[in-house]
């Protein structure tokens, strides 16, 4: 985890604290996930998840534009947020 940070230059490793042996990476700051975003475009995902990623990606361009302002904008990453996991089991 601490490699995919180091390669991302954003973001922290930490241990999970309901399991000792488990770590998660966290991106810090929305203005800061470009290099996710460019690692992304650069080496595109190839499953399902690809999907997920393709409105998240929107919903983050949205809100660094500031539409999520308006009644518009913030409609549109609600239904986009929506889709983000629809096929997945937590997301009924």
């Amino acid at each position: 985890m601490s490699i995919i940070r180091d390669l991302l230059n954003t973001g922290y490793v930490s241990k999970r604290s309901d399991n000792l042996t488990t770590f998660r990476y966290t991106a810090d700051g929305y203005t800061r996930l470009g290099p996710i975003l460019s690692y992304f475009e650069l080496f595109p995902i190839k499953t399902i998840k690809s999907q997920a990623f393709s409105k998240w990606s929107e919903i983050h361009s949205v809100i660094l534009a500031k539409k999520h302002l308006d009644a518009e904008g913030l409609a549109k990453i609600k239904l986009l947020a929506k889709l983000v996991n629809a096929k997945s089991d937590i997301n009924p």
